[in-house]
């Protein structure tokens, strides 16, 4: 260490000369700014392409009730108008038109009369859970959203 505990023994001094040059240059300071631009622009991009939801195509009998105003949770619960038969088997046929593969099943009806049942679908990285229950026998309720 220098006398004034520097690390170059003097050399910090002409360092720091050198900094200020640099700061008061206006093409060093259009580089900062359009590099800053460049990191913020590019986090953007990967935190909005890291949580987007998928794109879901849900059965045509299928009425949304409600949407997910922040892409949290539940993106999208609603009624289809089936029996929970065919309910299910309205969602599985869409889900394995576009690409999605059944990887659980969790029964929730716990010995209840009407059916509930969790699934976890999976397309490549990509998991989604969806809820399937019984409201009425013609009538099923559904809740979709990413894992």
């Amino acid at each position: 260490m220098g006398k004034n505990g520097g690390l170059f023994n003097g050399q910090s001094g002409r360092a720091c000369k050198l900094l200020a040059i640099c700061k008061s240059h206006s093409l060093c300071r259009m580089f900062r700014q359009i590099k800053t631009h460049v990191v913020l622009c590019l986090l953007f991009l990967a935190l909005t392409y890291a949580n987007a939801a998928p794109k879901l195509e849900l059965p045509r009998q299928a009425e949304i009730l409600f949407r997910s105003p922040d892409g949290r949770g539940w993106l999208q619960t609603g009624i289809v108008k089936l029996s929970y038969s065919a309910a299910l088997r309205s969602f599985a046929n869409k889900l394995e038109e576009q690409g999605w593969e059944l990887e659980k099943t969790i029964d929730l009806s716990q010995g209840r009369r009407q059916y509930c049942e969790l699934f976890l679908w999976r397309q490549e990285k990509i998991k989604i859970m969806l809820m399937l229950w019984e409201d009425k026998p013609q009538q099923c309720g559904f809740s979709w959203g990413v894992e």
